[in-house]
């Protein structure tokens, strides 16, 4: 029973046209993602909003006044920037697979520290949120 799958790969053509799918299709998968589901992001920031603007020509605005909690988690594949509103939430990610992810993390930083800045001028009460990897900013798995 075992030999079904490979009988029709006996033909040497038919192993050849079957190598060549098998090696095709994820790169051409892979570059449809990258080109569909992947947007690169202009980010404005300043002391009591930041706003994005994606090339496909949407843009949000997000002010510090409205934001209940934040998360940036750096996880291995690239950092996640989460905002979470009242009524909302906003998630931007940058993975190192596909793009060069280290000036979102400098981004990431920068706006963690002007959130806290927010926070103590104007007595904010914003959460930051720490995910169960990386509790109070400490790494508890590391590579």
């Amino acid at each position: 029973m075992p030999f079904i799958f490979l009988a029709p790969l006996q033909d040497k053509s038919n192993a050849t046209v079957f190598a060549i799918i098998t090696v095709i299709i994820p790169f051409v998968v892979f570059f449809l993602i990258r080109k569909l589901a992947v947007s690169n992001c202009v980010a404005k920031l300043s002391q009591t909003y930041v706003e994005f603007e994606l090339s496909n020509g949407i843009s949000e605005k997000i002010n510090f006044k409205d934001l209940s909690s934040y998360k940036i988690d750096f996880t291995k594949n690239g950092p996640i920037l989460a905002l979470k509103f009242e009524d909302k939430r906003f998630k931007i990610l940058a993975n190192n697979n596909i793009c060069n992810a280290t000036e979102f993390r400098k981004f990431c930083d920068e706006l963690e520290l002007e959130i806290e800045n927010y926070k103590k001028e104007n007595h904010a009460d914003i959460l930051k949120v720490f995910s169960f990897f990386n509790p109070k900013g400490k790494t508890l798995f590391s590579n």
